[in-house]
C-alpha cells in the first residue's frame, strides 16, 4: 500500500468535499456535501459554504494528514480516501 503523508498546511480546500494538493485536485472518498458552485438554491449554497468551512477547520486543525494513491475520476479530479 502507498501511503502519502502531507502538512496540513500544504491542503487547499476546494469546497467541502475536493481539496487541493500541489496542483492536483482531489475529491475526497465517502464525502459528499452540497454544492457551492453549482447550487440550485441559496439554501445548498449555505450548506455547501458551511461545509467548506467545516472541512478548512478541520484541515488547519490537523497536523498531518495519510493519502493512499489516487485514482482518476471521469470529471478531471482524482479520488483518495483520505485519514
Amino acid at each position: 500500500m502507498f501511503l502519502m503523508i502531507f502538512l496540513a498546511a500544504a491542503i487547499s480546500v476546494v469546497d467541502g468535499d475536493t481539496v487541493r494538493l500541489d496542483g492536483v485536485t482531489y475529491r475526497l472518498l465517502g464525502f459528499d456535501t452540497p454544492e457551492t458552485f453549482y447550487a440550485q438554491c441559496s439554501y445548498e449554497r449555505r450548506l455547501g459554504s458551511a461545509a467548506t468551512k467545516r472541512l478548512e477547520e478541520l484541515i488547519r486543525n490537523a497536523t498531518r494528514s495519510s493519502w493512499r494513491r489516487p485514482t482518476a475520476a471521469a470529471n478531471g479530479c482524482a479520488s483518495a480516501p483520505v485519514w
